[in-house]
């Protein structure tokens, strides 16, 4: 499905898709996911460092507070060979203005706080 809105005077156009993981979203032409009021998703991927104190942050399969089906994971089993990680979605909380990256790790994917990264 497509649809187009103008926001701030600017046409946008919007496309429906299905992404596994998510279920149904929508996303703009110019790359802007977003699955809830809850979150906005960024197709963004690069590479970042952890911060020597990575492991406090926890490890989630959604961004915190946006997805009923959240799960929480700390560090304990996962191989970290080196403090560089990739990641390929960015995305912000909306209500708290928090950002988080989905980051690739044992070729499982998760969501981390910025906070965790070395600046």
């Amino acid at each position: 499905m497509e649809a187009a809105f103008y926001i701030n005077g600017m046409k946008s156009t919007w496309y429906r898709i299905s992404v596994k993981g998510y279920g149904k979203v929508w996303i703009d032409s110019n790359g802007l996911i977003s699955t809830e009021k809850n979150a906005k998703y960024y197709q963004e991927n690069g590479t970042k460092t952890l911060a020597s104190n990575y492991k406090q942050f926890k490890l989630y399969n959604h961004i915190p507070g946006t997805n009923k089906n959240e799960l929480k994971q700390n560090w304990n089993g996962i191989n970290l060979t080196d403090k560089v990680v990739s990641y390929d979605l960015k995305g912000v909380r909306v209500k708290y203005a928090t950002v988080w990256y989905r980051i690739h790790l044992n070729n499982k994917s998760y969501w981390i706080s910025a906070q965790a990264f070395a600046q």
